[in-house]
């Protein structure tokens, strides 16, 4: 397992270093132009990224890195806490972010989590009424022909096929989609399932997505 780690503050360095190499291997760069290069010509199981850098604007990076194809689990060390700022992170390609002071062993246990769900992930299809998503790649086909979603959207439709004949409490899918310790508008969920559905019933003429009032969404096989 391999890690790296784009910071430039010996605080973080030493402490993260030390416990995370008790597991991975860690690549350490110092800036966002060496990070790039590292994570272009490595494939790293995590990419960290402490957005207090100076050159670093993580939503210009995670966007940088998801269209050079690159696939990696970006967890972000922020320091902004505010709505807006996670929100736009994570639709940018972010998938965690933690804020600071970061707690080193909580943060190692965070880049083991990433780690664990992507290699779930890494080999999985999941098919169901003529639909397949495709876990490694998030991507979604209908009969072979590709559909294009918008990450919110694929979030949203991945987490109830996996689910996949259980009801989806609300609550739920917001923790899933925009992580834990968010304040999200009331309507802000069923905007983007109404958008969804939209996408989805080009291609299937039923409901996919099943509303239970009072309960939340379900898929049935």
């Amino acid at each position: 397992m391999r890690i790296l780690l784009i910071e430039d503050k010996a605080e973080y360095l030493d402490t993260f270093i030390t416990e995370i190499e008790k597991q991975y291997v860690v690549d350490v760069a110092y800036n966002t132009i060496e990070g790039s290069y590292l994570s272009s010509v490595n494939d790293y199981d995590v990419i960290v990224v402490d957005t207090g850098l100076p050159d670093v604007d993580p939503v210009s990076l995670c966007k940088d890195a998801r269209s050079s194809k690159i696939e990696s689990p970006i967890l972000l060390l922020a320091d902004k806490t505010n709505f807006e700022y996670k929100v736009e992170s994570l639709e940018a390609g972010a998938d965690a972010l933690m804020y600071k002071p970061i707690n080193v062993k909580e943060l190692s246990a965070q880049v083991g989590a990433l780690i664990r769900r992507s290699n779930k992930l890494s080999t999985q299809t999941i098919d169901v009424k003529n639909f397949k998503l495709d876990l490694c790649n998030k991507s979604v086909f209908y009969l072979g022909q590709p559909i294009s979603l918008r990450r919110k959207e694929y979030d949203i439709l991945e987490y109830l096929v996996v689910n996949i004949n259980k009801t989806v409490s609300k609550e739920k899918l917001l923790e899933h989609v925009w992580s834990e310790g968010i304040y999200m508008e009331s309507n802000t969920l069923e905007v983007h399932v109404r958008n969804l559905r939209l996408v989805l019933k080009r291609f299937y003429a039923e409901e996919l997505i099943v509303t239970l009032r009072g309960y939340g969404y379900r898929i049935e096989s």
